[in-house]
């Protein structure tokens, strides 16, 4: 590798501009349903039939405040539709209990995860703990449901037609309240016998636990149907835990357990 030193200013534009890259990240301005998209080169085959989901942060402003990053966006799911040669586009915020509140207050009443804070300073913000479950990192369908997801709390359930919010799964009893679900899925094609998602949620402290989970894809000829979970571990270890992504091999789950600390001080302090 060859290292080079910074070329003298030529008097031309920088070739980046931080704004150029935060215009990427805008709010969604209006909630679409059906709208047909045309094809800006050749058709869509007639064979093509299903739905194509995508999560991201959607609503990044409120009141003329702007989140700190733009993973503290509000989740916002498309789905785009392919049914014979057309393709069809609906969008919807997810409506959890947090957006409905700003979108009441018509301002920011939750903090961030990743440094948005409420208006107010230091002194509105300190002590207020609450964490908004903004719904707006990966989608998956599981059974006969849809579930946008965010990695510190439970999932929430759509209808995979409309992509109405029906509310918080806790997934038939299986999660507890407030309890962590990953967003970051993977799927066993069937080294098992049948495919499978699996999936894990992490409770940190001085000893951390990974709860392992596995959930049935298809209906299967013994009875178990889709979305049922069908494996269930614990595994604790020592240290905190700050896992965000893992890989499955067909006999092995694999975590990386970050090299990282956390001080938590300035954050219980509004700051």
């Amino acid at each position: 590798m060859t290292i080079a030193a910074s070329p003298q200013s030529t008097g031309q534009p920088a070739s980046y501009e931080r704004h150029d890259w935060s215009s990427a990240f805008r709010n969604v301005g209006q909630e679409l349903t059906d709208v047909p998209l045309v094809a800006a080169r050749g058709s869509i085959p007639a064979e093509l039939v299903g739905t194509l989901y995508r999560n991201g942060p959607g609503r990044l402003e409120r009141g003329g405040q702007w989140v700190h990053h733009p993973f503290d966006g509000d989740g916002m799911i498309a789905a785009v539709r392919f049914e014979h040669g057309r393709v069809l586009l609906t969008n919807r915020f997810v409506r959890t209990q947090g957006w409905l509140a700003e979108e009441q207050a018509q301002r920011f009443v939750y903090r961030g995860v990743f440094g948005t804070q409420k208006p107010g300073g230091p002194l509105a913000n300190a002590f207020d703990l609450r964490l908004k479950n903004i719904a707006n990192t990966q989608v998956v369908r599981l059974g006969d449901q849809l579930l946008a997801l965010w990695e510190a709390a439970e999932p929430h359930a759509l209808d995979p037609r409309t992509l109405e919010t029906k509310g918080l799964s806790r997934l038939d009893g299986v999660l507890k309240p407030g309890e962590a679900f990953s967003a970051h899925p993977r799927f066993d094609p069937g080294h098992h016998g049948e495919p499978r998602m699996v999936t894990f949620g992490v409770k940190a402290g001085p000893t951390s636990t990974i709860r392992l989970m596995e959930f049935a894809t298809q209906d299967q000829p013994d009875g178990v149907r889709a979305g049922n979970l069908v494996a269930d571990s614990r595994h604790g270890f020592k240290g905190f835990a700050f896992l965000h992504d893992f890989a499955i091999t067909p006999s092995w789950a694999v975590f990386l357990q970050n090299a990282v600390a956390f001080n938590p001080l300035p954050f219980v302090l509004g700051q």
